[in-house]
């Protein structure tokens, strides 16, 4: 994650977190099961393997794209994303930042195209957590209304375990 100025996320007066203070996070998203959640310590995956995910977003918060000014908007729902920092307003407010690598239902050539194409501003995918202060630890837990899957293998990755946690099924 780069720190700098030009970061839109600073320029809306949000804080980065940095990288030291992410040992102290756990992220945790929904399983296929309702109250089965996935968690990584969120350094693991900050500093360690590259995890990809796949992301399914909301009717509301779907990636929109018009080339030009004659040409019609196409809408995207699903993208494989990577973590790419955490945020917070200093309320108690905080977003994960997921970087899109790129748009699925498309062939690979013109998701890349898209993502290359100037007029392109949807690069980044920023997703509203809840915090939950639990076991000793600070949990991250993901909106659920954004879908989110491990798309590698997390046994190779040895930083994913699920939990079940029926107290967290409202999220």
């Amino acid at each position: 994650m780069t720190e700098s100025i030009t970061n839109p996320l600073q320029n809306m007066g949000l804080c980065a977190y940095s990288k030291e203070q992410y040992g102290k996070f756990f992220l945790a998203f929904r399983n296929t099961e309702q109250d089965v959640f996935v968690i990584t310590e969120l350094a693991k995956v900050n500093g360690g393997p590259g995890v990809k995910y796949r992301i399914q977003l909301p009717q509301e918060n779907k990636i929109r794209f018009k080339s030009s000014m004659l040409s019609k908007t196409k809408s995207y729902y699903s993208a494989k994303v990577e973590f790419e920092g955490c945020y917070h307003n200093g309320d108690g407010e905080l977003v994960i930042n997921m970087a899109v690598l790129r748009l699925f239902n498309l062939p690979e050539e013109t998701s890349h195209a898209i993502l290359r194409h100037p007029k392109f501003e949807q690069a980044h995918i920023q997703i509203p957590v809840h915090i939950r202060l639990e076991d000793d630890r600070v949990y991250l837990l993901l909106d659920s209304a954004y879908d989110l899957e491990v798309l590698d293998a997390d046994k190779a990755y040895n930083c994913f375990f699920r939990v079940k946690k029926t107290a967290w099924a409202c999220f």
